[in-house]
């Protein structure tokens, strides 16, 4: 059951990657300026889980992050290697609850609507709090007809982050959450 909602998005995402920049570009700058905002400190390797076509990857290279984007769809991630061509990049093709990434390596991860696409959202969580650095944080947004802002705050805190802030819509399709690891 698992697997099949899983292939089911693939299957979309894979099918529309093409079209995804015209598509959504306007509507994703706005979620990555919210979560940008709560950007703070130096400059380090941070993982995007869910990437997609790289939008946000490219963004955070301009800022001078090193960036790991994954995403389990390999024709998002073809469209994100023709349009992000900065040093300090990165595109991994995995599944979110199985990152095939070294323990405690990352200083912050973000996560842009992908949450409400997996079947069970904590496993997936629990994968990014092991690859980040105790202490990182997490930046996500999620659907907000998929879920409210006390459920996303219960999500996060059963996945076992901490000081954890989520907030309403600003206008756009998504609720945001942040959590310290």
């Amino acid at each position: 059951m698992d697997f099949q909602k899983k292939r089911r998005v693939r299957f979309l995402y894979d099918n529309t990657a093409r079209l995804y920049d015209r598509r959504y570009r306007d509507i994703q700058m706005v979620k990555y300026g919210v979560l940008l905002k709560k950007l703070y400190g130096e400059k380090f390797l941070v993982v995007d889980v869910g990437c997609g076509i790289g939008l946000l990857c490219e963004l955070l290279a301009v800022k001078r992050f090193r960036v790991v984007g994954v995403d389990f769809s390999i024709e998002m991630l073809r469209e994100a290697r023709k349009f992000v061509s900065l040093p300090g990049v990165f595109f991994l093709c995995c599944d979110s609850d199985f990152l095939p990434l070294r323990s405690k390596v990352f200083c912050g991860a973000f996560s842009v609507t992908l949450l409400q696409n997996l079947p069970n959202p904590v496993v997936s969580l629990s994968e990014v709090i092991r690859v980040c650095k105790k202490g990182s944080m997490l930046h996500l947004s999620v659907l907000s007809k998929s879920l409210n802002t006390k459920d996303l705050e219960l999500l996060l805190l059963k996945a076992g982050l901490k000081d954890i802030e989520v907030l309403g819509s600003f206008g756009s399709e998504d609720i945001y959450g942040f959590g310290k690891i």
